[in-house]
């Protein structure tokens, strides 16, 4: 008798799935015809996508020797992963430029009747915005051509984001609908930013598309970088090649957008190479400033001593000391290079980036392998630093990691310099001693001659190392003049090269149609899995076992079911007649109660009609209305003036309340005045007496009582009752209240007790095709 809580997942009934299923066949027709009409308009309205590619061949400096490398311009060019690369073209800032370049921070479209239509660079307009203004971005405006020299703009209402291109701030702000007529050329200042209406140059004339409506709005960034999410960078093959395809609606703005970005991605690594080379020659004119002051004055000084004194013949012995001290004086020279260049990577390595502006030791005729591969190690981690820091911040642990590991190479390449420094120092120390060595040897020639080597030597320092930086400034500007990128393009998208990429239309209608089922499936499924009512035959047995005796059709609750004698819910009235004669056939005037868990599942309504059914069967039948509290009439033409109440108190005899209906209706007595206790006046001997007279009168005596879950009066006539009826309505009836009104039942003992289910809905319910195919 006692429902589980697990009972709707004990077992599964296929066929009563499938009648569900069934009962719901209108909404699958309803959900099924949408999805052909929506699938149809999806076809009819898209657009087909374009998927453009272009290559790029990532050179690798382990394959490759350059001019660049052999004089040492390139050393900073490390072999970068691919996947470097594809984070470079992918980099926020590489976008931004190539929108910028692109300009298309304004859209157009032609308005269609269901869809709008993109028209890049081929609208006949073209708007100009001011720089200084703040625009609302995915705001429609609507512009309509009215003549040869004048358009009228309106624009969308509503909340925008308010962008101004030139500082990159925005504010979010409404916008009320206004429209507004210009003439072309004119500028417009309007509360959505001021712009100006120029004609498109590509187009002769506007008198073509007079009276066409076209669409523009505003674009920031985010918006133009959702426009080409589509982007897809991959390696091919796990080669040096990368190859960057693009899905998108037009195709000369996806040619336009790969190309631009290929463009900025050659040039930027190309200005990057420049760097190093306009960094060189800054190191270079810096220092050939300061030495041509030097050897201008040392110039002077030779030719004023040369003109005032009579230049001397020097010996064969002497002249060799001379040719030394000369080669001296070029190392010396170098060694001074050096130690200004070491001066150089000091103050450089003070910089938070150094990775485009060191010099690297070789262009200088360094040759110091230790020190150029501590650079190179440099400028790697630095370039895996800013590359990491594209699309990251600098909270990122492998940025924090990358910046320790720059600290120690800086302390390592600063230590090591230093201690260079100190043997350079060393170096020119010996070399100038070995200089004053050599002179003192020709110590023995006239003072004039000394006095003019000594003129010389200092010109011959100066003259050396201001020729040393000429030659390398012209190797400077003759490498700067022959860069290249070392990446290059390999197949430039173009309007040759590209696929169609277009939604098929069997598989759109299919998928629609997946939907179509999907969707009322699982509106079913949660209807009946988290309703906790009584659906079902199914549902009442697994509460109890006591016989039903009839299922009673869906109807409306206040309608005579007999108004139509061959109807199927007359019909049901009358199986549930006989199956009631039946039931308690042992009884010549039988006592029917019919009660139910909570109100408005019915009762009145099956009383009534039960009642009707037995009249109409020529039976004596009487309709008693034990409803005290809210006491129902079931005749247009019977009053409630008196009735039950005022027999049980005696203030009416049993004949005076008795209303008799007419041929084919039962009689009924109606609840009569409202007494204040109904169940303690139900509770005397009146009730008995009451019903044992009637039982001589009458075969059948319908009682209509109050829900007998809720309220105690039902309970107290079934003392008198040959058969106690339940009603329960499907798809109302709580199956917990139909539970606890089960239990009281079995703990009064009362027997009889039948289960009538009402409102059964033949689309809802297997027993409804039964009673279809019998009885139509």
């Amino acid at each position: 008798m006692k429902i589980s809580d697990d009972y709707y997942e004990e077992t599964i009934d296929i066929k009563e799935i499938l009648f569900k299923v069934l009962s719901h066949k209108f909404l699958f027709m309803v959900f099924i015809l949408v999805g052909i009409v929506i699938a149809f308009l999806i076809n009819t309205i898209k657009t087909h996508s374009y998927e453009v590619y272009t290559t790029i061949l990532v050179n690798d400096k382990n394959n490759t020797i350059t001019t660049q490398d052999l004089i040492g311009i390139d050393v900073y060019k490390s072999s970068n992963s691919i996947n470097n690369e594809i984070e470079i073209l992918k980099s926020v800032s590489l976008l931004k430029e190539v929108f910028g370049n692109l300009n298309i921070n304004v859209s157009y479209f032609k308005k269609g009747k269901l869809n709008n239509v993109e028209l890049y660079k081929n609208a006949p307009f073209v708007v100009s915005v001011d720089s200084n203004c703040y625009y609302p971005i995915n705001c429609y405006f609507t512009a309509k051509i009215i003549s040869n020299d004048s358009i009228v703009i309106s624009n969308s209402s509503g909340e925008f984001l308010f962008y101004n291109y030139k500082l990159n701030t925005g504010f979010l702000e409404s916008v009320e609908k206004k429209i507004f007529s210009v003439k072309f050329e004119d500028s417009i200042k309007t509360s959505v930013g001021n712009f100006i209406i120029n004609r498109n140059t590509l187009f002769s004339s506007t008198e073509n598309y007079i009276g066409t409506e076209y669409l523009f709005c505003f674009n920031n960034f985010r918006t133009n970088y959702s426009e080409f999410s589509n982007i897809s960078l991959s390696n091919i093959d796990n080669s040096s090649i990368i190859k960057i395809s693009l899905r998108h609606n037009s195709l000369e703005k996806s040619i336009d957008f790969l190309n631009e970005l290929t463009t900025i991605y050659l040039k930027n690594e190309l200005d990057k190479k420049n760097i190093v080379a306009d960094r060189t020659l800054d190191f270079i004119n810096e220092h050939l400033i300061e030495i041509n002051d030097s050897l201008l004055s040392s110039e002077q000084l030779l030719r004023k001593f040369q003109s005032s004194k009579k230049a001397l013949q020097i010996d064969y012995q002497t002249e060799k000391s001379l040719e030394q001290a000369d080669r001296l004086q070029e190392q010396l020279a170098e060694i001074i290079i050096t130690k200004k260049y070491y001066e150089y990577i000091i103050k450089t390595l003070n910089y938070d980036s150094i990775q485009f502006d060191i010099i690297v030791p070789s262009l200088m005729n360094i040759n110091n392998q230790i020190l150029t591969d501590q650079i190179s190690k440099l400028i790697e981690l630095q370039s895996q630093k800013n590359n990491l820091k594209i699309n990251s911040n600098s909270e990122n642990p492998y940025i924090t990691s990358l910046n320790e590991k720059i600290k120690n190479s800086k302390d390592v390449i600063t230590e090591y310099i230093n201690n260079e420094t100190n043997n350079i120092d060393t170096k020119i120390n010996n070399i100038n001693t070995r200089i004053n060595n050599t002179f003192d040897k020709i110590n023995n020639i006239p003072e004039t001659q000394r006095e003019l080597l000594k003129y010389e030597r200092k010109f011959n320092i100066y003259n050396n190392i201001y020729t040393f930086l000429l030659e390398k400034k012209s190797e400077t500007l003759l490498t700067k003049a022959s860069n290249t990128p070392n990446n290059y393009v390999i197949d430039a998208a173009n309007r040759y090269n590209y696929k169609v990429i277009t939604k098929k239309s069997g598989n759109i209608y299919l998928t629609l149609l997946f939907l179509s089922l999907i969707i009322p499936s699982l509106y079913i499924f949660f209807k009946y899995y988290f309703n906790k009512k009584i659906l079902s035959d199914k549902d009442i047995n697994g509460i109890c076992n006591y016989p039903i005796l009839a299922h009673i059709l869906k109807g409306k609750s206040e309608e005579n079911a007999f108004l139509d004698t061959k109807s199927n819910i007359a019909e049901s009235f009358r199986m549930l007649r006989t199956n009631l004669d039946f039931a308690i056939r042992d009884k010549k005037s039988k006592i029917i109660l019919i009660t139910s868990s909570i109100q408005g599942e019915g009762k009145s309504y099956v009383s009534g009609n039960l009642a009707r059914s037995l009249a109409i069967n020529n039976k004596k039948a009487i309709l008693l209305v034990f409803d005290l509290r809210k006491p129902k009439l079931y005749f247009d033409n019977i009053h409630n003036n008196f009735g039950i109440t005022d027999f049980l108190i005696n203030k009416k005899d049993l004949d005076e309340i008795i209303h008799k209906t007419g041929k084919n209706n039962p009689d009924i007595i109606t609840a009569g005045t409202q007494p204040p206790n109904p169940a303690e006046i139900i509770n005397t001997e009146n009730t008995k007496k009451l019903f044992d007279e009637l039982r001589k009168k009458y075969d059948y005596i319908i009682v209509d009582t109050p829900p007998i879950g809720i309220i105690v009066d039902g309970m107290l006539l079934t003392d008198y009752s040959d058969a106690n009826i339940v009603i329960v309505r499907y798809n109302y009836t709580p199956a917990k209240q139909f539970e606890n009104t089960i239990k009281n039942i079995n703990s009064k003992n009362i027997n009889k007790t039948y289960i009538i289910p009402n409102y059964m809905d033949t689309n809802n319910n297997q027993y409804g095709y039964y009673y279809k195919y019998e009885y139509n």
